[in-house]
């Protein structure tokens, strides 16, 4: 039988929040202010204060994060940056190793095709890392 793990349980995280979080997004609902205004401003002076840092930059997007992260560390193109990806693929503990390997293989290139097929314009990417002959389609 398959064991799905999950990547994490947002249901746990939002119940016991769940009030505190419904009364903030009334506050920027009535406000109107859904982009900076006094709630991102607490949120960033929070964050700071739980980080024991100076600033914290709230974006709108994990998108952002990486792009400002990248951008702060001063990487430009050519620089070669490896990140790690995490689908949530189903494991069948009770499978012959080799064969659960294979499949989960199989299930992470279908995903990385989708997303090539997706976002063709981003294929450019890989050319510096991918050795044309060792490529077989």
């Amino acid at each position: 039988m398959a064991t799905k793990v999950p990547l994490l349980d947002l249901q746990a995280q939002y119940r016991p929040l769940r009030d505190e979080i419904l009364a903030a997004m009334t506050r920027v609902c009535d406000s109107q202010r859904f982009i900076m205004g006094p709630e991102i401003d607490a949120l960033e002076t929070e964050l700071s204060g739980l980080l024991g840092v100076r600033h914290s930059i709230a974006v709108s997007s994990g998108t952002d994060a990486v792009l400002l992260a990248l951008m702060a560390l001063d990487i430009r193109a050519g620089d070669e940056v490896i990140a790690p990806c995490f689908p949530e693929i189903p494991y069948d503990a009770d499978a012959p190793r080799e064969a659960e390997v294979r499949r989960v293989s199989a299930e992470v290139l279908r995903i990385f095709e989708t997303i090539i097929r997706e976002h063709p314009d981003q294929w450019h990417v890989l050319d510096p890392i991918w050795d044309a002959e060792a490529v077989r389609t």
